[in-house]
Order: C-alpha cells, then structure tokens, then sequence
C-alpha cells in the first residue's frame, strides 16, 4: 500500500490516458464554464470575490509556452526520465525582465530550439484594445483619434481652431456602440469581417463578453495557473503564451538548459495527441487552450 505521500504524488503525477482534456467532475463544478463568467456570479463561491494579499518573497512568477509548429501540425513537449513527468517548457522570470520575453527565453533554453517567437492569435483577452486597432475594425474614429487630428490639424494651422473647424473626421467619433464599455474596450462582435458578419467571430461564447476582445489577433497570455510550491511554500503562477518554431531545427539543449535540466528529452509530438501526453492536468487543459485558439485564428491544426 502507498504511503500517503506517495499516494498524493501518484495523484498528481499520473499519466493521462485521453485524448481530449476534461477536468474532473468535482473540477467541472467548482469552475462553472468560461461563457458564463461575467453573467452570473452567483455560480462562484462567496470567498472568490475576496481580496487576498501575497507579499513578494511569497509570490513565484513563471513564465511559458506552448511550443508549436504550425505548419507540421506538431507541439514540443518536454520529457523527464527521472521522474516520468511530461510537461510544458517553463521558469522563473529574471529581475527586471519582461514576461513574454521570460516566456520565449525559458522556451528556447529547455527546448534548445533558439527559432521561437510568440505566435499572434486571435487570443480572447480582457487587454483593452488600442484606439487604432479599434478605428480598423469598426471603421470609425475613436475619441482619441479624432482628439489627435484635431491637434495635428491645430498644429498646421499655427493656433486653436474654432470647433466649427474641426477635421472633419472629428465628427465621425463613436463615443458609443453596442459592444463599447465605459474605458472604451470593445469586443466588436457587432461587426463581421465578412459582408454578413458571421466571420467576425464564429464562437457564441464570447458574444455576452463585453470587455472581451476577440478579434484582434495579439499575443496575449492565453492562460495562467497557479499552484502552491512543494519547496517554498510560495504561491506559483505561471503565465502562458503560444511560441511558434521549427520542429525540424537542431536541438541545442545540451549549450541551453541549465544543468538540474540538462537531461530532459525534447519531444515533437502531433497536436491532436499533445494534451494526452502531458502529466499534469492543468497543462493539458493550456495545450487544449492553445490549439484551440490557434483554430479559432485559422490554423489547421
């Protein structure tokens, strides 16, 4: 009989025998689905609308990705002899070190491929979208723009302009639609990027998401965890991103990784079978994740 502590492990450690990522059912209830966040938030327990604080030497940030060759249809995934786990390229951030480029540096470290760069997706993000990207897409001037040529037209002209003469772009300011919210962030899922409007966004579930954007390709973090470290005690998350590569470029993990890493063993896998071989569940689910973005933005994966 297992002890309780490797019970706990073997738990957690388990390999996943299905293709697809499914949380448990105890999981499926405790985390109502991601259509319904912002309707009702009666489906959350009282204490998730608590704040909580985490001073800094009790806060871990990671940094990773999903390592995919879009073209091939493959997904890199790490493998450690040692102790049977598969998972994802990830690590701490450094001092000072912006996110994204922690993500893409830990990437190439483990992976040992020094071609990845994060992949713009039409991630859905609660990122408020820019004043221009905003003009693309609605083909309207926002407050901001219309605020800035009538200061370049001011500046042509050597002085104020009476409102009167105002550019005429001015007048075209949408101050509001049906989609925009009170910072300006909209989803634009009232405008399609067909004449019919059914290609703008061809997923429901973003569709009562005000302060979603979906349609901007960027890339955003597709996913966080979070977990408690076994070692520190300190609340880990790790921030995810998709990074693009070439699955038949050399490995060079033998000059990259750091030396507790230098055994793990780099693996192309298809995309289809990636969640399946990833150790942990919460790793499954940010591969599903990525794939599915990757779809919603076009890919054939």
């Amino acid at each position: 009989m297992m002890s309780p502590k490797h019970q706990h492990q073997h738990q957690h450690q388990r390999q996943r025998s299905h293709p697809q990522a499914h949380p448990s059912q105890a999981q499926a209830q405790a985390q109502p689905p991601i259509s319904a966040i912002h309707a009702d938030p009666s489906l959350f327990p009282p204490s998730a609308f608590v704040a909580s604080f985490h001073a800094s030497q009790n806060l871990m940030i990671s940094c990773g990705c999903v390592p995919v060759d879009p073209p091939r249809r493959k997904v890199a995934i790490l493998h450690d002899p040692r102790t049977g786990i598969t998972q994802l390229p990830k690590g701490r951030k450094n001092i000072g070190e912006d996110v994204a480029d922690a993500a893409i540096r830990e990437t190439r470290e483990e992976t040992g491929v020094l071609g990845f760069r994060l992949l713009p997706l039409r991630v859905a993000t609660r990122a408020t979208p820019t004043a221009e990207m905003l003009d693309v897409h609605f083909g309207t001037v926002t407050p901001s723009a219309a605020a800035a040529a009538r200061a370049e037209a001011e500046a042509a002209a050597g002085g104020a302009l009476p409102v009167a003469s105002a550019p005429a772009a001015a007048a075209e300011v949408v101050v509001t639609t049906t989609a925009t919210t009170t910072n300006g962030s909209s989803n634009g899922n009232d405008k399609g990027d067909g004449e019919d409007g059914d290609d703008d966004d061809d997923d429901a579930q973003w569709h009562n998401l005000e302060d979603v954007t979906s349609w901007q390709p960027n890339t955003e973090p597709i996913a966080i965890t979070t977990m408690r470290c076994r070692s520190t005690l300190a609340l880990k998350l790790v921030i995810w991103y998709v990074a693009e590569g070439d699955s038949t470029a050399e490995s060079r993990g033998d000059e990259t990784r750091e030396a507790w890493e230098a055994h793990y063993l780099l693996e192309w896998v298809d995309a289809r079978d990636a969640p399946a071989r990833m150790t942990f569940d919460a790793d499954a689910s940010v591969v599903a994740k990525a794939l599915d973005d990757m779809r919603r933005s076009g890919y054939d994966i």
